[in-house]
């Protein structure tokens, strides 16, 4: 079976291309037997736009996976839904409370002040064109692709920051984005994570990924929310990917921070870390 990943929407595209950049994420999973979509990124015109230069239809997707509930990874979803014209509702994965309130802290308001940064509810006929499968629990999509589930277990420095709030029984409270989850594809070489923004931290996530898979690491694909890392901290994640997890492919991009790929160069050898900007695919066989 051979799948192809897809960058559909990101910070930045290729030189001269005719994509729109815009912060956020999305990646397209796509085989023979099922489409699958990580995240619709911030703005739905400009998903829609960079899928119909790709040529990918909004009916061709089967399944849509939200790796958390901000809006520069939900936001495209209302668009995508008003595109699609099949009956078959679209079934969409997450965790238990990524469709709940969240924002940002206002630093520069006292007292705190909250940027909401989340889609509104989905209501009316649109909500009829989804159905929810939201589970804190890994989830099967195919017998070569899954989610991660909750990564709960955070030893290891997270994405998380201070000035993150979620709206918790009539108030904003500090939000360790318990929601955040990424991909794992199974492929005859090793696994590839693919991550939203990896909000509960890359090592973290890779721990949780080998409790419950033997395989090697062979590439990690998206953001990483590292962007605020120290480069002490950049240079401990760079030593545990060379040392522990044999120095996998590194597709980095939105949230890792050009600061932090390029502190990995210094580190890792250049022909590991790789661009991905929108139109980037890679294929494997699974």
């Amino acid at each position: 079976m051979r799948v192809s990943i897809t960058n559909l929407y990101n910070d930045v595209v290729p030189p001269d291309s005719d994509f729109i950049a815009d912060h956020g994420q999305s990646f397209l999973i796509a085989s023979d037997e099922k489409t699958v979509l990580l995240d619709t990124g911030m703005n739905g015109k400009k998903l829609l736009h960079n899928m119909k230069l790709l040529r990918i239809e909004p009916n061709s997707i089967d399944t849509l996976v939200l790796s958390h509930g901000h809006l520069d990874h939900t936001g495209g979803l209302k668009a995508l839904l008003e595109n699609r014209s099949i009956e078959n509702p679209l079934e969409i994965i997450g965790h238990p409370t990524v469709f709940e309130p969240k924002g940002m802290q206002d630093a520069k308001k006292v007292p705190e002040e909250i940027i909401e940064f989340y889609l509104p509810p989905i209501e009316g006929e649109l909500r009829k064109k989804m159905t929810l499968n939201l589970t804190t629990k890994p989830i099967v999509i195919t017998p070569y692709l899954s989610t991660v589930g909750e990564v709960n277990q955070r030893p290891h420095k997270d994405g998380v920051e201070k000035r993150t709030r979620h709206y918790v029984k009539g108030n904003w409270e500090h939000d360790k984005l318990l929601d955040d989850l990424s991909l794992i594809l199974k492929t005859k070489d090793g696994l590839v994570l693919i991550c939203g923004c990896c909000h509960a931290g890359l090592l973290n996530t890779l721990e949780q990924v080998t409790r419950s898979h033997k395989e090697n690491i062979l590439a990690i694909i998206g953001g990483t929310h590292m962007f605020r890392f120290s480069e002490e901290e950049v240079d401990f994640v760079a030593g545990q990917l060379m040392n522990k997890y044999c120095s996998p492919k590194l597709y980095f991009n939105h949230c890792s921070g050009q600061n932090t790929i390029d502190r990995l160069r210094t580190h890792i050898k250049s022909d590991i870390i790789k661009s991905c900007l929108v139109g980037t695919k890679l294929s494997y066989d699974c």
